[in-house]
């Protein structure tokens, strides 16, 4: 099968440093390596930033999957994974997955979004119960 060619990939961490070490703490990490490495241009959404010594630490280091090099861009976004996860920080929203599936086959994603959306990503949260109910979604079980 050929490779594909991704233009952009958009990725969850849980920390970064500025240069783009990013961490995924949660001992799934998808194939988020996989895209970061497949893309022309990589961003990586983060729940907290931090400084470069934090990565000295062997037990981080070994939750670091891709070079630097791979990323362009790193946004600092707290509960930005919503409805998925962001662990071990927060879980999947199950019950938001269910909503979404109900609005999509009522009014197709429009009904989401007039839902859920708003103008940014303050209002999204809000719309979810806020950053703190995000923050409360039990973790998954591995």
């Amino acid at each position: 099968m050929p490779a594909l060619n991704l233009d952009v990939a958009l990725v969850q961490a849980t920390r970064a440093d500025a240069s783009g070490v990013c961490e995924i703490a949660s001992p799934d990490h998808y194939m988020d390596d996989w895209f970061v490495r497949a893309a022309t241009h990589s961003i990586v959404s983060i729940d907290e930033v931090v400084e470069s010594e934090y990565f000295q630490n062997p037990d981080v280091a070994r939750k670091v999957f891709w070079e630097r090099n791979c990323i362009q861009s790193v946004v600092l976004q707290p509960g930005g994974a919503h409805p998925t996860s962001s662990d071990p920080l927060y879980g999947f929203d199950v019950p938001h997955f269910k909503r979404y599936a109900e609005l999509i086959n009522e009014g197709g994603f429009a009904a989401w979004a007039d839902a859920f959306l708003g103008s940014d990503e303050v209002a999204y949260q809000q719309s979810v119960g806020g950053l703190d109910a995000i923050k409360a979604l039990p973790l998954p079980v591995y």
